[in-house]
């Protein structure tokens, strides 16, 4: 089984902000997206339970991934 590195965050509004928080709430990564779509390098994230939030002048929206 091969183990995915990254995470693809599509369908984005201009001007984004991406954050990535361990399930304590520990904020790990933090990117700004200018485009349709962002790669998150998660590569270096153990395996676990995860929450992601984007935040855009239209809201905000949050989901959990598991690694």
């Amino acid at each position: 089984i091969q183990q995915k590195h990254s995470f693809n965050v599509g369908g984005l509004a201009a001007r984004i902000s991406i954050r990535v928080y361990s399930i304590k709430g520990e904020l790990l990564i933090t990117q700004r997206a200018g485009q349709q779509e962002c790669e998150l390098d998660i590569a270096h994230l153990p395996k676990g339970i995860y929450l992601i939030q984007a935040d855009s002048k239209l809201g905000k929206r949050q989901m959990k991934f598991i690694k």
